[in-house]
């Protein structure tokens, strides 16, 4: 191979890795001063969104959150009915930021799963 080749590529894996490692350094300090007001925005609140399989279908997902892993990136509890009449729960749902956009009250949180747990018990 030829030397000035290898030399080049050599240089282009020693920046990689060191960009590599600036950006991990961004993640964590982001982390430290930004983790914290983003616990205190997410963690436990309740939320709502509209899903769909198209743009005539859609029904509501009620979300808790229940863990704040990193900034941008939450896990919690979730149900939903959709508009085929499937029902569905989810203890650890990953969730995007698109489906924290819609903060609800506790009580409307509980109302709804009140109704859904209702739409089940009709089924026995």
């Amino acid at each position: 191979m030829d030397l000035k080749l290898k030399n080049l590529r050599d240089n282009e894996a020693a920046v990689a890795e060191n960009l590599k490692n600036i950006r991990e350094k961004i993640a964590e300090r982001e982390s430290e001063i930004l983790l914290p007001a983003y616990k205190k925005k997410r963690l436990g609140k309740y939320f709502k969104f509209r899903d769909s399989y198209n743009s005539i279908e859609s029904w509501p997902v009620y979300i808790k959150v229940n863990e704040v892993a990193e900034v941008n990136l939450c896990y919690g509890s979730s149900f939903e009915m959709n508009s085929r009449g499937e029902i569905e729960f989810s203890l650890h749902r990953r969730l995007s930021e698109g489906c924290l956009l819609n903060g609800i009250t506790k009580k409307e949180f509980e109302t709804e799963y009140k109704k859904m747990m209702k739409k089940i018990n009709f089924i026995k």
